[in-house]
């Protein structure tokens, strides 16, 4: 059996001098005010280095926070496989320790022992106490001036397994739809629309449903922001829509709910232009 400490020789640094002269460039780039790049992983990546590009400019990110993990990095010792993982869990406190555990592990057993690490459980003796994390479970959302909406979550870390493997359960779904191009904002959308779509009782779908006001001068949300006029544009292609007249301000009668466009008319333009374009 090969014990822990023959397993660097499994992953020897064939290509770390090369490796390090890439991240070194890059921390000198970073340290004249110019931070990675979509055009400087271009630039790594015509440098031959086969490693992924992201991989390197991460470790480059890191480098004030692991001067003991680079320069073992530098000197050969270490592969940029296990500087990557070192880079992606360990936190700036742990750089020592790390590397010694970096030099006799392999890259497997480094992904292994790190990503399952509770690094919050090994603070130095002499920290000074700061404000601890929020444990509150929180999700936040809103629009901004600007007229974009914004979310955040703050949760456990099983109710985050949960949301995120439902995210990923719904990107994969419209992947597999012929949405080659999903994105996580899509897969949230996805889920949502499934939700919506569960309520089957017709109170309950009239609370649960996105009012719009539109006038001559716009449209806006019910409660809500104004919307862009290539947004009205979209939405009034399709949709259901109530007149409600007013006097004076007050509104004194409500028409009938309908279509914008009534599916005769609709089935007779897609007849006359092949399309309801």
């Amino acid at each position: 059996m090969r014990c822990v400490s023959q397993g660097a020789q499994l992953h020897p640094p064939t290509h770390s001098s090369t490796h390090s002269h890439v991240v070194r460039t890059i921390m000198g780039r970073r340290q004249r005010g110019s931070s990675p790049t979509n055009s400087q992983i271009v630039w790594v990546n015509l440098l031959g280095v086969r490693s992924n590009r992201c991989t390197i400019v991460g470790i480059a990110k890191r480098r004030d926070g692991l001067p003991v993990t680079l320069a073992a990095f530098a000197d050969g010792l270490l592969a940029i496989d296990q500087v990557a993982v070192v880079a992606k869990h360990v936190p700036d406190r742990c750089d020592a320790q790390a590397c010694d555990l970096a030099r006799a592990a392999t890259v497997a057993q480094l992904r292994a022992a790190l990503s399952k690490y509770r690094f919050s459980d090994t603070k130095p003796a002499d920290a000074k106490p700061g404000p601890e994390p929020s444990t509150t479970d929180h999700v936040g959302m809103g629009y901004t001036d600007d007229g974009r909406f914004t979310m955040g979550v703050n949760a456990g870390i099983e109710d985050g397994a949960v949301i995120e493997t439902a995210m990923r359960e719904a990107r994969d779904a419209l992947w597999r739809a012929g949405n080659k191009d999903v994105t996580w904002l899509d897969a949230l959308l996805e889920i949502c629309g499934r939700s919506l779509d569960t309520v089957t009782s017709t109170s309950r779908r009239q609370r649960f449903r996105i009012d719009i006001h539109p006038d001559t001068g716009g449209a806006w949300l019910h409660q809500g922001p104004a919307l862009p006029l290539h947004v009205l544009y979209k939405i009034c292609c399709d949709g259901v829509v109530r007149p409600v007249w007013e006097t004076e301000g007050t509104p004194v009668n409500v028409g009938r709910t309908t279509r914008v466009i009534p599916a005769q008319t609709r089935m007779v333009v897609q007849n006359r232009d092949r399309t309801c374009a």
